[in-house]
């Protein structure tokens, strides 16, 4: 995958979840130039979901971040490619619901004032213990049909759930695909509203994939359930 269809295609993926209403902010780092922190990594071997979210955030380590603190790693690099989407383990309650429900009056004077607030019941929210992990990978080096697809996607936390995949996908695809499945009443809305940036980008979408290499696709991978 090279560079700068992978960046135009990240920049397309923060234009759509801006317009669902979905984006909150943008990573500092360059993950596929910086990659994840060492403390990251040791994390996420531990299989202690929330301490390896938390250890994402307090180290920056995501591309995108989206209005639940739910988060998107991207990353290319010479051997393939790692998408993940981490799914905020806190429950969430949106800025607006918390007003309503907490203060009669609202002004926007005491903004930052209601902001804190609302930062400090979000850091004491139950644990969500349905929050999951959507990963996509681009592995050559660990190739081994019908075993370790080249192209797959992993879902959930801690478990062998591989999902082949007959295309290379990008950054955009990967986003939408998280968001149809995690973020339901978003994704209708948008469908049912005929939302035109979603019909655009949906028009278009597979033009950005490219097939698998036959080489790392053989005949006898493709008579099981694949993704395509």
């Amino acid at each position: 995958m090279n560079l700068a269809p992978f960046q135009l295609s990240i920049g397309d993926s923060i234009t759509l979840l801006k317009e669902l209403k979905l984006f909150k902010d943008k990573g500092v780092k360059q993950l596929f130039k910086d990659g994840v922190s060492d403390d990251f990594k040791k994390t996420s071997l531990s299989g202690n979901y929330l301490k390896t979210y938390q250890s994402a955030v307090h180290n920056l380590d995501y591309d995108i971040l989206l209005v639940d603190d739910s988060l998107f790693q991207l990353e290319i690099d010479e051997g393939g490619a790692r998408f993940a989407y981490f799914q905020s383990p806190l429950d969430y309650i949106s800025y607006q619901d918390y007003i309503l429900k907490n203060f009669e009056e609202y002004t926007e004077e005491y903004e930052s004032h209601f902001m804190l607030e609302y930062e400090q019941f979000r850091s004491e929210q139950n644990i969500n213990s349905s929050a999951i992990t959507i990963r996509y990978d681009l592995d050559m080096p660990n190739y081994s049909p019908n075993i370790h697809a080249v192209s797959h996607y992993h879902i959930g936390n801690q478990n062998n759930v591989r999902i082949p995949c007959d295309k290379v996908i990008n950054p955009l695809n990967f986003v939408l695909f998280t968001i149809k499945h995690v973020y339901y009443y978003e994704w209708k809305n948008a469908i049912e509203n005929e939302n035109a940036v979603l019909n655009e980008i949906l028009n278009s979408s597979k033009q950005g994939c490219s097939a698998v290499n036959n080489t790392n696709w053989i005949d006898k991978e493709k008579r099981e359930f694949f993704l395509t």
